[in-house]
């Protein structure tokens, strides 16, 4: 049997899999040097290199945006423009799912939790919510049994209870403060190696009756920035304190720092939940590689996997992997052993 799998979206990619095991993986922008190139449409010659004109599966997976234009036109534009006819198409927007099928396969583990975390998956409505954590166990051949999900607030909306962004989306907000590209978290990262603990720096998250909330403080700038909202903050100062390098180091040290002690918080809390020792980390958040050695220090009796795919280009390995377990019930391992996955993997 074979499979090709496409994301459409930032960090679009493409996955063929004959009898298990990948032929082909590449995203976009390792083609168009553009980074997070969001239309596999230079993928799909290189796809035909390993595809005959007519395939087992197809499976698209992509963001469900609210506005996003129909699968259709997706299925007509990447696969009838080159003459590749499946057998049978399967569309799927479970967005969580098909990282931890990535990250999941990948590991070797026979079973394990999968913590997914990232700025934003799946959408609920007309942007009513997103997901942004999961949480599964996983096992052969293709059982994913969703523990925990956590989603923030539709856009201009703010509840407490449910806040609006996540870790990932902190880093987001950050790299929109200091001039970034929005996808630029790794700098923000490499950044807070140069800055100290400020008080006059608000705080990102903040922990009450032993559950975590976001401030809205960030958020009202963010939505200054992108969309000119009056929230009633002084952006002028906001602006002038960011002409600081140490301003903006310290600033770093503060997300990085603060997402840190959540996340540790929440891998302790499944942890403790599930008694399962392989723990799988997932989803944009798990490249944040600074913490994951935070982990693997603060639980020396947990076997940790942190997706080398972790953002959203590998779904679509994870979409043809989930499906050809699904299909097929095998059960055979085949542990992710190297990234060179583009021509003659």
């Amino acid at each position: 049997m074979k499979i090709l799998s496409l994301i459409v979206g930032h960090d679009s990619s493409a996955c063929v899999i004959k009898d298990g095991n990948i032929l082909f993986f590449m995203e976009e922008e390792k083609l168009t040097y553009l980074k997070k190139d969001d239309l596999p449409t230079n993928l799909m010659q290189e796809v035909k290199k390993y595809v005959d004109d007519e395939v087992d599966v197809f499976v698209l997976t992509y963001i469900n945006f609210p506005g996003l234009v129909a699968p259709d036109v997706f299925k007509e534009y990447f696969l009838e423009k080159n003459n590749i006819t499946p057998k049978k198409t399967i569309i799927e927007i479970d967005h969580h799912l098909m990282h931890a099928s990535c990250a999941f396969y990948s590991s070797g583990f026979t079973e394990a939790l999968v913590f997914v975390s990232d700025g934003g998956g799946r959408i609920k409505g007309d942007w009513e919510s997103q997901e942004f954590e999961s949480v599964f166990t996983a096992s052969y051949p293709c059982e994913f049994n969703l523990l925990e999900k956590m989603h923030r607030t539709g856009w201009k909306k703010w509840d407490n209870n449910n806040p609006i962004y996540s870790m990932g989306f902190a880093f987001h907000m950050v790299c929109d403060m200091l001039g970034f590209e929005w996808y630029d978290s790794g700098k923000v990262m490499g950044l807070s190696a140069y800055g100290n603990n400020n008080n006059n720096i608000n705080d990102f998250f903040y922990k009450k009756n032993n559950k975590w909330f976001a401030t809205e403080y960030y958020y009202k700038i963010w939505l200054e920035i992108n969309y000119k909202v009056k929230t009633g903050l002084d952006l002028k100062k906001i602006k002038k304190d960011l002409e600081s390098f140490q301003y903006k180091a310290d600033l770093a040290y503060k997300v990085q720092k603060q997402s840190k002690e959540r996340s540790l918080d929440r891998i302790n809390d499944i942890i403790k939940k599930n008694k399962i020792k392989n723990f799988v980390m997932t989803g944009g958040y798990a490249l944040n590689c600074v913490n994951n050695f935070e982990y693997i220090k603060a639980f020396p009796n947990i076997n940790f996997y942190f997706d080398p795919l972790a953002n959203d280009g590998g779904t679509s390995l994870g979409a043809a992997k989930y499906y050809w377990h699904k299909l097929t019930n095998d059960k055979t391992r085949r542990p992710l052993t190297s990234l060179y996955l583009g021509h003659d993997c």
